[in-house]
């Protein structure tokens, strides 16, 4: 789910239950506060549709351009360089599961197994997406964003 539907749905809880403490304390009908909210959650959702139609299939012509960052020792496996600017194409590109493949056929230089295991992220490498964790953003399919900056952290040591 994209972050955006995410907060749009929550709102829409939020608002529900506004809408059916007004109802209640001001004596008015619960079924028209209902209805006008449904009313308004539909044609809500019929925007969210033409976002996700208009980013899906306009802007995936289009370059993304983001920022991956490495630390925390996980650099080493990509040429010992800390902060890549890339530019990816939208239409090949599109989630971070694209985006690990993408990174293993053209970044990643020293030992995938290390980096990479069973099509996602190995154990012990964080992932922030725009400074949040990912897995409050969808993991492998949080789809990206341009500008979006995509930070691996290693905890991952040798001792």
């Amino acid at each position: 789910m994209s972050p955006l539907k995410f907060v749009v749905q929550f709102r829409c809880v939020v608002l529900s239950f506004s809408l059916r403490f007004v109802a209640e304390h001001q004596n008015n009908n619960i079924k028209t506060c209902a209805w006008g909210f449904e009313q308004w959650k539909f044609g809500l959702e019929n925007i969210l549709d033409s976002y996700e139609y208009e980013r899906r299939f306009k802007m995936t012509d289009k370059k993304l351009d983001i920022t991956l960052e490495f630390g925390g020792g996980a650099e080493f496996l990509f040429n010992k360089i800390k902060k890549h600017e890339v530019s990816l194409d939208g239409k090949k590109v599109q989630t971070i599961r694209d985006l690990l493949t993408w990174m293993k056929e053209n970044i990643l230089t020293e030992r995938p197994e290390l980096f990479i295991q069973d099509g996602s992220v190995r154990p012990g490498i964080l992932v922030l997406i725009n400074d949040a964790d990912w897995e409050l953003m969808g993991e492998l399919e949080y789809e990206i964003q341009p500008k979006d900056n995509i930070l691996f952290i290693s905890t991952l040591h040798g001792g």
